[in-house]
């Protein structure tokens, strides 16, 4: 049964984006992902009567689905796939039984640019995922595109060699509100949860490296994931002259650099544990943006001392 007072009510999400199929291969899981992109309106409603429901969706005037749903507890989602992407969709009207009648506004703004490496090649076909559940493939020459249609929590860019030659590059915190031309580079570190936040001198930047390279030759030996963790020398630790920071494009010069030990749990009754850093930007410098964190560090791989790049944004001071 639907909860006692409570109102029927729909939320929408919009896969706009063209049909697209992916695979990626983990060196350090030993597993092949195998992806699609269907462009979908995926509909969740609550507060329903219990039952077998009509159910009927609308876009420019048009009938796009008509079926069943089936409401437990007040509640149900329902899928449906499109053969192409609608074509400058205003609104989404939903209609559940016959009675209910909901319009949904589409507001879809476009994540676009270029992936290349740090030295400045196309990063051929990349990868494109987002956290809600939207993907892209780009074209040979790098040049990607990406619809979203709300605020998404992360996107990760990819190589077809990643785990091999490159790590992903991270985009967290996206409700871009205009479409949004943003080049990206990949290589072989990785800035993990990059995140951030205000404080009364001025904004703080939290992110976590990893090093493919450091990786690499562990996996080779056979170890495991979970036998990975466990290992310190995975881990880069960075000194202040190691990053970079920059707001629409422009560095800003770091006031505070720390790092401490992120919590990775426990194996054997010892704690796990991996360098996090959090650097400190003064108000001086800071001004809302879009903020790119770029880490280079070198390491030894078979024998040579070799120099890793990465970089994250952060666009929740946007």
């Amino acid at each position: 049964m639907a909860d006692v007072g409570s109102s029927p009510t729909t939320k929408v999400a919009l896969n706009n984006n063209p049909r697209c199929r992916s695979q990626l291969t983990s060196s350090v899981k030993r597993e092949t992902w195998a992806g699609e992109n269907v462009p979908s309106i995926t509909v969740e409603g609550s507060g329903f009567p219990d039952g077998t429901q009509l159910f009927k969706v609308f876009s420019g005037g048009g009938l796009i689905a008509e079926s069943e749903v089936e409401v437990v507890s007040g509640q149900f989602e329902k899928r449906v796939e499109l053969p192409a992407p609608l074509d400058r969709p205003r609104e989404i009207e939903v209609r559940v039984g016959s009675e209910f009648r909901q319009v949904h506004p589409v507001r879809l703004y476009r994540l676009w640019g270029r992936v290349t490496s740090f030295t400045g090649d196309p990063i051929a076909e990349p990868i494109i995922n987002a956290s809600c559940g939207a993907g892209a493939v780009g074209d040979a020459d790098g040049y990607y595109s990406i619809v979203l249609d709300g605020p998404t929590q992360h996107v990760a860019v990819f190589d077809k060699g990643y785990s091999f030659s490159t790590l992903e590059t991270w985009l967290y915190d996206l409700d871009l509100g205009a479409d949004t031309p943003l080049d990206i580079r990949i290589g072989s570190l990785e800035v993990y949860e990059l995140g951030g936040w205000l404080a009364y001198g001025g904004a703080y930047l939290h992110f976590i490296p990893m090093s493919l390279h450091r990786i690499l030759p562990l996996v080779q030996q056979g170890l495991t994931e979970q036998d990975l963790v466990a290992r310190p020398e995975i881990w880069p630790h960075l000194s202040a002259k190691d990053v970079k920071v920059f707001i629409e494009g422009q560095e800003v010069p770091i006031a505070t650099f720390s790092e401490y030990q992120d919590f990775l749990g426990e194996r054997e009754g010892t704690k796990l544990t991996r360098p996090g850093y959090i650097v400190g930007i003064t108000r001086e410098h800071w001004r809302p943006g879009a903020v790119r964190v770029e880490v280079s560090h070198g390491c030894e791989y078979e024998g040579k001392q070799i120099m890793e790049r990465g970089e994250g944004y952060f666009l929740g001071f946007r």
